[in-house]
């Protein structure tokens, strides 16, 4: 599936990586408040669910002008396409009336 993020950010995921355990695990971590658990968490998901290469498709798009690339703009981008990918599998399931 095809996501777009706000900030132009394209690329392509797998969404059944999101039904994954290992997944899961990480993204308890990441939603939790534990500032070192949630860096464990977005390190192990980006590349997971993006593949090496779109991760360094998104380090690219994030780098600022000193090619420095924060740690909050990589969560803040992940979650909106978790977002996106969810969105998206809502609307391709028929709604159980």
């Amino acid at each position: 599936m095809k996501v777009k993020t706000k900030s132009g950010f394209e690329c392509e995921v797998n969404e059944h990586k999101f039904e994954d355990w290992r997944y899961v695990e990480a993204a308890v971590k990441i939603n939790g408040t534990n500032p070192k658990e949630i860096l464990e968490g977005i390190v192990f998901v980006v590349p997971f669910v993006l593949g090496e290469e779109g991760k360094e498709a998104l380090m690219k798009h994030l780098a600022d002008n000193n090619g420095i690339v924060s740690s909050a703009s990589v969560l803040a981008e992940f979650r909106e396409i978790e977002d996106l990918v969810g969105k998206k599998l809502k609307k391709s399931k028929p709604s159980q009336a």
